[in-house]
């Protein structure tokens, strides 16, 4: 009984998103402008570029400001898309619990960032 849930668990309880793809996300932020703070969900960051590594749970919420001291802070929303990797899922359980369950409410991995690369710059008039 106790291998049929070891069995189970490693299965059924991984998303395909998860595995192949992970569940973090890695996104790169450029400024043109320099002495540019960058934040990310309003978390600092760094300055002038930036490497941040979110969760994929959180990434469809979140925004990259920067900003600058006399300068109007620019703002820009990560878009994501749907994660392909995740219908893989379907083979093993017709999406209900890898797809649904694992990549879509736990780990977020059903969605993916669709660039990965920005070029923020704040407004300053010169």
């Amino acid at each position: 009984m106790k291998k049929i849930f070891i069995l189970f668990a490693l299965v059924f309880l991984s998303g395909c998103a998860s595995m192949f793809s992970g569940t973090k996300e890695t996104i790169l932020v450029r400024s043109e402008e320099k002495d540019s703070n960058i934040y990310l969900n309003n978390e600092y960051i760094g300055r002038d570029s930036a490497i941040a590594i979110i969760s994929k749970k959180k990434l469809k919420n979140s925004t990259i400001r920067v900003e600058k001291k006399g300068c109007e802070p620019t703002n820009k929303k990560i878009e994501t898309k749907f994660d392909a990797t995740t219908l893989f899922g379907c083979f093993l359980d017709f999406c209900i619990v890898s797809v649904l369950v694992v990549d879509g409410m736990l780990t977020g991995a059903i969605n993916e960032a669709t660039q990965t690369n920005y070029f923020v710059t704040p407004v300053c008039s010169k």
